[in-house]
């Protein structure tokens, strides 16, 4: 057939259009509008040789039973390099039913529909919007896209047959359960792509068999549990059921809205992982799998995962952590949750016979309890973390009690050190959460030269030149005192532009200064806690200067590791020239006790109050 059209014809039984038990080649030309009343095949029964190609269509045909567009019976085969196979619809199959061998290498199913009646087996009946396989199909081209079924397989239905999927898209289909697929027997993926389906259950896959993934891509779908693949076993089933083994391939950026943005693994089905990667996919709980069967990670990567609740790369209830098996090697990493937690004391002999691998979402050193692995248990342990200031510091010990695992890490109040002693960091360097008991000491080097620091006027001239010790303070020339106007014509002098009480580089610090008042009003100069010039102004007696304003009350981003808390003096009712320096606080963790030791012993207790109580903040528990 290369043209015409084979229409508006209706069988009793099979084949509304045609039926063929020889050979039929189609190249052009359309098939359409046609139905049977009461069996299958509304536009095509083929038990022979079918062949379509070209811009074929087989399209809007009906069938109460199998196969709206092509029911391919028996020992049929039906081959698809080309045209369309839209629009039909059946109780089973709405594009194709095919029971015989169906290869598809290229063309488009789309827009079709199984619709669910009375008048085939229930188990069935709603099943397969674009294909339903009870025999050999196999993809090598091709897209099946936004068909639908009412109950399973919105683009796929494989419910006794074998599927091999090399190549081709199932895109943007739609069911209850499987929007992409449902396998009820065998499906081999070795490549394409399913991406962008929905359903309830399996958004792109739904398995009740054996689903083997070698490679391809499963992205962007969507359902309420296993946006990416849904895996359940089926009790009495004489075949293998409910068995997911992902050798490589990719399961992404898919999203469940409640279980399992990648995978959700049922009771009593396995899931095994040798390759691959699971990656940016979604959940309220477990955003890359979510577990109540049994799961073995032999390799491959689960990154990238994020749950809203827990379990960013997997959730598993505590009763199940002897079901999962993760070996050394496997990958973990940036997943995230809204919780965390700290793995038990008692647990972790187990954890060690289960999980071999050491790479995990920084900074944890487990799997289990963080963003990784999240589990139920009501275990909490808390922390304390130290810093100490090592040998050429001149700060206390510093000592924070009585925090959460995943609380923020304490920031320490101070790193000062001797003079000719610099700073250079943590030994080990501080996570940004706690982990654990951590102790951290301070770094130093020492300077093998003095820093130069050099005074020079407004004009250029050099007034003084000092050198100084890391850490150590200089001498400003004597003359040039705050609120001078002798210095300049016409102005005031009001500092200098950079730090003289601690200094920690070779500096060249200029003069500051500000025109005179006319009105002989009275001088306010704002200075930083280490002698930086800020701002410089002129109030009428009695009247309120106006900050710097960057300096706002409990502004962490002023001065590392510390709070601005606030001037020395009222800048209100002004009556006489006023130098206002900048007032901090050391920061404080989370309202928790923290202690501080001294040399001597001295024991300050912060406490946070709220309504004259004490609350200590504890995290909420995991269900």
């Amino acid at each position: 057939m290369s043209g015409g059209a084979i229409s508006s014809n209706s069988a009793y039984t099979n084949g509304g259009g045609v039926f063929n038990r020889g050979s039929f080649t189609i190249l052009d030309g359309t098939i359409a509008n046609n139905n049977t009343t009461f069996s299958s095949g509304g536009g095509v029964f083929n038990t022979g040789s079918f062949n379509m190609s070209g811009n074929s269509i087989i399209s809007g045909n009906t069938s109460p039973t199998y196969g709206g567009g092509v029911r391919n019976n028996g020992n049929g085969t039906f081959k698809m390099s080309g045209g369309a196979i839209s629009d039909n619809s059946a109780a089973v199959g709405g594009g194709i039913d095919s029971t015989g061998v169906f290869n598809m290498s290229g063309g488009t199913i789309s827009g079709n529909s199984a619709i669910d009646t009375t008048s085939v087996n229930s188990i069935n009946s709603g099943s397969g919007g674009g294909v339903s396989n009870f025999g050999v199909l196999d993809m090598s081209g091709g897209a099946i896209l936004s068909n639908s079924a009412k109950i399973s397989g919105g683009g796929i239905y494989n419910r006794a047959g074998t599927f091999n999927m090399t190549g081709g898209i199932i895109s943007s289909n739609t069911a209850t359960s499987g929007g992409g697929i449902h396998n009820h027997l065998q499906f081999n993926m070795t490549g394409g792509t399913i991406s962008g389906n929905t359903a309830t259950e399996g958004g792109g896959v739904y398995n009740t068999g054996f689903f083997t993934m070698l490679d391809g891509i499963i992205a962007g779908n969507s359902a309420t549990n296993g946006g990416g693949v849904v895996n359940i076993y089926t009790y009495g089933s004489s075949n293998p059921s409910g068995i997911f083994e992902m050798i490589s391939g990719i399961i992404s950026d898919n999203i469940a809205t409640a279980k399992g943005g990648g995978v959700h693994n049922h009771i009593s089905s396995t899931f095994t992982m040798s390759g691959g990667k699971i990656s940016g996919n979604k959940a309220t709980n477990g955003g890359g799998v979510y577990d109540n069967g049994t799961i073995t990670i032999l390799h491959g990567t689960i990154s990238g995962n994020t749950a809203t609740n827990d379990g960013g790369g997997i959730w598993i209830d505590y009763t199940d952590l002897y079901k999962l098996y993760i070996y050394d090697g496997v990958i973990f990493s940036n997943n995230s949750a809204a919780t965390m937690f700290d793995l038990a004391e008692s647990d972790k002999p187990f954890y060690n016979t289960q999980i071999k691998s050491k790479t995990w979402t920084a900074p944890f050193i487990y799997g289990y309890n963080n963003y990784d692995i999240a589990y139920s248990n009501t275990a909490i342990n808390l922390y304390t973390i130290t810093y100490l200031p090592g040998e050429y510091g001149n700060f206390s010990s510093q000592i924070y009690h009585n925090l959460d695992f995943g609380d923020p890490m304490p920031k320490p109040q101070s790193h000062s050190g001797q003079n000719g002693w610099k700073f250079i960091g943590w030994d080990p360097a501080p996570a940004s959460i706690v982990i654990g008991n951590a102790t951290f000491v301070a770094q130093w080097e020492q300077t093998s030269s003095p820093f130069v620091v050099t005074f020079v006027d407004w004009n250029g001239t050099t007034l003084k030149t000092e050198a100084v010790l890391y850490g150590g303070k200089v001498t400003v020339p004597n003359d040039y005192v705050i609120g001078s106007g002798t210095l300049r014509p016409d102005y005031f002098f009001v500092g200098w532009n950079g730090s003289y009480l601690c200094v920690t580089e070779d500096l060249t610090l200029i003069a500051q200064y500000i025109p005179s008042d006319p009105d002989n009003n009275i001088l306010v100069v704002f200075q930083d806690w280490n002698g930086t010039f800020l701002k410089g102004e002129f109030v009428a007696k009695g009247g309120a200067a106006t900050p710097p304003t960057a300096y706002v009350i409990n502004s962490t981003s002023l001065r590392d590791g510390y709070t601005f808390i606030g001037w020395d003096r009222s800048l209100t009712n002004v009556n006489s020239a006023v130098t206002a320096k900048a007032l901090y606080r050391s920061l404080e963790t989370n309202n928790k006790v923290t202690l501080i030791f001294g040399g001597i012993g001295v024991l300050l207790i912060i406490l946070a109050l709220t309504s004259s109580i004490f609350i200590i903040k504890r995290k909420t528990l995991h269900n």
